[in-house]
């Protein structure tokens, strides 16, 4: 049986990538406010799209524009009202859009699941981002945060 090990040169490259990665997260939550917001959607961005790129790897067909939209929103309104009352008006947005924009398809046939799984996952990734934007913001919020982040 062949060894699974990576490569030297794949594991080099994977904790360099790693250690970026942390120095650029850890400096944004450093800055906080519009820095930390525009890093958070940037993640949430990504995130959305690598899962959409999953899903249609498996024969699924999500719709990016809600779910992208949906990841920018959230981070937003927990950076402009941080007892994220106004997620749930969003929340009733997304989902009255996203079935609008679902009965433009040619065809419905699997129509429900891609929805469920555009908006579930959008949401997936981008509340916990959106919490960690109203957490920063709080009183002591880069101490929370990192609290949170080192548990």
């Amino acid at each position: 049986m062949p060894s699974r090990t990576l490569p030297d040169a794949v594991l080099r490259t994977r904790v360099m990538s790693s250690i970026l990665i942390v120095a650029v997260v850890a400096t944004l939550l450093w800055l906080g406010g519009l820095a930390w917001l525009a890093g958070t959607i940037t993640a949430a961005l990504i995130a959305v799209h690598e899962l959409a790129t999953a899903l249609r790897g498996r024969g699924f067909a999500p719709t990016l524009a809600p779910g992208a939209l949906l990841a920018c929103a959230l981070p937003v309104a927990a950076y402009l009202d941080g007892t994220l009352a106004s997620l749930v008006p969003l929340f009733l947005v997304a989902v009255a859009a996203s079935l609008a924009l679902l009965m433009r398809r040619p065809s419905l046939d699997g129509a429900l699941l891609d929805w469920a799984l555009s908006l579930a996952g959008a949401i997936y990734v981008a509340l916990p981002l959106a919490l960690f934007v109203a957490l920063r913001q709080g009183e002591h919020g880069l101490r929370w945060l990192l609290l949170a982040l080192v548990c």
